[in-house]
């Protein structure tokens, strides 16, 4: 009976397969736009871990922030936007508000979504009371 469940919950038992990607990304000040690093926070790095885990419309997205020398964040925010290296674009999702360095977490993610994740077209970025724009950004790549 549990294997039964299982693979129902899989998509398994319906001939759907599960696909799983692991995803990576490492932040800092130089790739948010059009910030230019200045003072302390040309210093603050960041890095994004985790699998984007799914099938069709469902996908969810595990995940693991950390980062380090913020310029005195009174609040930091972690989103996901769509975009490519130079450009922005809008929020595919939030995972955490207020967040701290070493939090995980895992989040629904629209499957329309999921091409521009596992293509380079999406990237995290940590906000901060300070810094509303973005802080520190990485592009997302798959590993």
């Amino acid at each position: 009976m549990v294997s039964i469940v299982a693979l129902i919950a899989t998509g398994a038992a319906f001939g759907k397969s599960v696909a799983s990607s692991r995803l990576s990304a490492k932040m800092d000040a130089r790739q948010v736009m059009p910030h230019k690093p200045k003072g302390n926070v040309a210093r603050a790095a960041g890095s994004l871990t985790g699998t984007l885990t799914g099938t069709g419309s469902r996908w969810k997205l595990s995940w693991r922030i950390a980062y380090s020398k913020l310029d005195h964040p009174s609040i930091v925010v972690a989103d996901v936007h769509y975009g490519k290296r130079g450009h922005f674009g809008p929020v595919i999702v939030r995972l955490c508000g207020p967040c701290k360095s070493g939090q995980h977490g895992v989040v629904k993610v629209k499957g329309t979504w999921v091409p521009a994740i596992k293509s380079g077209s999406a990237f995290i970025t940590l906000i901060t009371g300070k810094n509303p724009n973005g802080e520190i950004r990485g592009q997302i790549k798959v590993t």
